[in-house]
């Protein structure tokens, strides 16, 4: 797809089974720079829909009938690649959200937890923001790239930090580890309020490997993934895990998380920050590299986003510039069969 005009209000396509919805939703988004150009109640209309108009962004319920949110996505990413925004009820499990992200989705907005108006103004512009931010990300349909050889270093934990497009590519490096011996990786991946429980059982389904959300003073165990709980930061003191409240405008911060893995474990941390917006990372990933620790960032041109890896690039702080299965081939080679 062309990129959008600059300057020209953003075209929207809203998707939810309840017209009540897709109603108030453009009533409550609509203004000088976003501009509703449709509506859907299913997939196969959303699709149509999409085709015909080439909007610049797609917000998209989960909760629809026949193949459901993930199912129009990944069709829609097929059809007319475009950029999904999902707006969802943060569900009991999380994982449906999970779905839509690797299924092509590049963000997830919880639907306002309260009715009132303030509540629910304040909830709007926060999309519009977000629509208005995902706007001009290029809509990547593949990554490429070669595989490095494997490196070679002591590693006793193993920090990852994502944002924008950061699950699929977690998905992609780490299904490789399963039935093998690798060090506890910890993960600081920027979520809204409500989907953390829900990318650790996601992460845990699509890569056969043991995750969970973090419980403070938790001793780390290899072969395990671990997510900070929803609120709150991810770091490593001594052998244990901690699980500060957040402190900053990331959540979780993944220079804290980094930072804490410098201090703690020095040459033998290995931090990667991958596809994200922004620039959290880039300062942490530096001290595990003073700290003589092992950094990667992943490939600015792989990502969906490019900001956080090429932040880490252009402060220093990464050591090798690798594309998705060239990450994967790096921590496989940390690995042993289990």
């Amino acid at each position: 797809m062309t990129g959008r005009v600059t300057g020209q209000p953003i075209r929207v396509l809203i998707v939810d089974d309840s017209p009540l919805a897709c109603a108030a939703l453009t009533d409550l988004i609509t203004g000088p720079t976003i501009d509703v150009v449709g509506t859907a109640q299913d997939g196969e209309d959303a699709i149509a829909q999409a085709v015909a108009l080439r909007p610049d962004v797609v917000t998209m319920d989960l909760m629809m009938p026949g193949e459901g949110g993930d199912g129009c996505i990944e069709r829609l990413m097929l059809m007319a690649p475009t950029r999904i925004i999902v707006v969802t009820a943060a569900d009991r499990t999380g994982t449906a959200a999970m779905r839509a992200i690797a299924a092509g989705a590049l963000e997830v907005v919880d639907k306002p937890a309260g009715f009132s108006s303030a509540a629910v103004q304040t909830w709007a512009a926060r999309l519009a923001e977000t629509i208005t931010l995902m706007a001009d990300v290029p809509v990547v349909t593949r990554r490429a790239g070669v595989a490095p050889g494997v490196v070679g270093r002591a590693i006793d934990a193993i920090g990852i930090a994502a944002s924008t497009g950061g699950p699929p590519v977690l998905a992609e490096i780490l299904r490789p580890l399963r039935g093998r011996r690798f060090p506890p990786i910890l993960i600081a991946q920027h979520l809204g309020q409500g989907f953390a429980g829900g990318l650790a059982r996601w992460l845990g389904e699509v890569t056969g490997l043991p995750a969970l959300t973090a419980a403070a003073g938790g001793a780390l165990v290899p072969g395990t993934l671990y997510l900070a709980p929803d609120l709150h930061d991810l770091v490593l003191g001594g052998e244990r895990l901690g699980i500060p409240p957040v402190d900053g405008v990331h959540h979780p911060c993944a220079d804290r998380l980094f930072r804490s893995l410098a201090v703690a474990l020095g040459g033998r941390a290995l931090g990667i920050v991958l596809s994200g917006m922004g620039d959290d990372g880039a300062a942490g990933l530096r001290a595990i590299r003073a700290a003589g620790g092992l950094t990667i960032a992943q490939d600015p041109r792989t990502c969906v986003l490019g900001g956080m890896p090429g932040a880490a690039i252009a402060a220093g702080a990464a050591e090798l510039v690798l594309d998705p299965r060239g990450i994967a081939a790096a921590l496989f080679g940390l690995s042993r069969a289990a």
